[in-house]
């Protein structure tokens, strides 16, 4: 083996070169730098611009941020069909051409309400959903781009530099854009966004390409449809207990981010006139929880994805929801959202999202059939989506009845359960790793 065929750790096969890796890792963090910005803006946004009051504040914003929730349960698996019939390309070329225009038009409620006497709210809803339905041909490409250049001996690297380039994402837009809000208004947000999808649309236009493999042959022409390949998913489901391993370990894992991302934030916008903040202050220092629970999951996803090509995929997983559950349930029992406490266990939740994130994905692209890998990988988004649905809205409604920082407890429950499934199907996992003798299923 050459010099030539690695790049970061990883072999590039001989129909790929390094600037097709470097293009699907920079759109994995330009696709989160922009999904990331309607957590950022929506708080002050509905206080401020829109005037919600602070009896429903946190239904109403849990309830905006689940539409993409929604509408990846309802889309994703079409999504996922489209890429294994036609490419990954397309999708994400045209996703972020939608985005581009969404993020323009969300900035409008207002305008749209002087139009058409409706109330703005309203407004926000349906922006929202253009964005969320834009995104959602887009997001999940990233992934599958990068199973599709990689065979399972450094998979778990290729996995962890696009989850480090998605943390980097995060991090960059809780950091940058906390601030820059706080600088030159909300509004400011939408247009960073639309610019960032569009750069992210000339990185996929000329740095990505779909590589070929056998299992693509015919692609397009079968004309599977969308209910045809979730059965197969759904068949190999009932036989593969890995992979239903990964399902359950996505269900909560998914909505990690978000979950963080917006309870912190309310919790603190609300909490601001106690603690002698202004709204804008507690935006900003809201996000750099946030940000250092990105920064410690940006710094040690690399680690995780040597240890995954060494070790193995089960042990980190395991370890990686042992350490999300318990930085959700000590971050429940904390009444400060601005403390060193809350601040700490951002990092300790940062640390099992490193984990996971490499882990669950490498294993799920390790055990899936290829000719269907785009449909597994966007069935675990289903999965990781009805996850954020149930713990974002229920999460919003304990918020408002019991406590600020309750949510934070229901995820890490949620975290254990899954860990305790990973334990007793442990001996029908797999051992996988760049050692080991296994041959993936085409």
């Amino acid at each position: 083996m050459t010099k030539d065929n690695k790049f970061l750790g990883i072999t590039v096969a001989p129909d790929l070169s390094r600037k097709n890796f470097i293009g699907v890792f920079l759109n994995s963090a330009l696709l989160l730098l922009a999904y990331m910005i309607p957590t950022i803006a929506l708080p002050r946004f509905l206080k401020e611009t829109i005037g919600i009051g602070d009896a429903n504040f946190g239904t109403i914003n849990s309830a905006i941020q689940i539409i993409g929730s929604v509408t990846v349960v309802i889309f994703v698996g079409f999504v996922g069909s489209l890429s294994d019939r036609y490419g990954r390309k397309i999708l994400l070329f045209y996703g972020m051409l939608a985005s581009t225009a969404a993020f323009l038009i969300y900035s409008l409620p207002l305008s749209a309400s002087a139009f058409t006497g409706l109330p703005a709210i309203y407004f926000v809803f349906l922006f929202h959903f253009i964005l969320a339905i834009s995104m959602t041909f887009a997001f999940p490409q990233p992934m599958i781009i990068t199973a599709d250049y990689t065979d399972f001996k450094s998979r778990g690297k290729a996995m962890a530099i696009s989850a480090s380039m998605m943390g980097i994402g995060v991090t960059f837009s809780f950091f940058i854009f906390s601030a820059v809000q706080k600088i030159y208004g909300v509004y400011s947000l939408f247009l960073a966004g639309a610019g960032i999808c569009l750069l992210s649309l000339f990185v996929t236009k000329f740095m990505v390409i779909d590589r070929k493999l056998p299992h693509h042959e015919g692609r397009g022409s079968e004309r599977q449809s969308t209910l045809q390949s979730l059965k197969e998913v759904f068949a190999e489901l009932k036989i593969n207990k890995g992979l239903r391993f990964c399902i359950v370990s996505t269900f909560p894992a998914s909505s990690d981010r978000i979950i963080l991302g917006i309870f912190i934030m309310i919790w603190a916008v609300e909490s601001a006139p106690d603690f002698g903040y202004t709204r804008a202050q507690a935006t900003a220092m809201g996000g750099i929880v946030v940000g250092l629970s990105s920064i410690c999951a940006l710094a040690f996803t690399p680690v995780m994805g040597i240890l995954v090509d060494r070790i193995g995929r089960r042990p980190i997983l395991v370890s990686g929801l042992a350490l999300k559950g318990l930085g959700f349930l000590l971050l429940g029992l904390t009444s400060n959202p601005f403390s060193v406490a809350v601040k700490l266990c951002g990092i300790v939740t940062g640390l099992g999202v490193a984990a996971v994130s490499v882990s669950s994905s490498t294993l799920t692209a390790d055990l899936a059939p290829k000719k269907i890998l785009g449909s597994v990988m966007t069935t675990a988004s289903i999965a990781g989506s009805l996850g954020t649905l149930f713990f974002v809205q229920c999460g919003g409604i304990i918020f408002d009845r019991i406590s600020h920082s309750s949510p934070f407890i229901l995820v890490g429950i949620a975290d254990l359960l899954a860990l305790i499934y990973g334990l007793i199907v442990w001996t029908h996992v797999p051992k996988i790793n760049r050692h080991a003798e296994y041959k993936e299923r085409t």
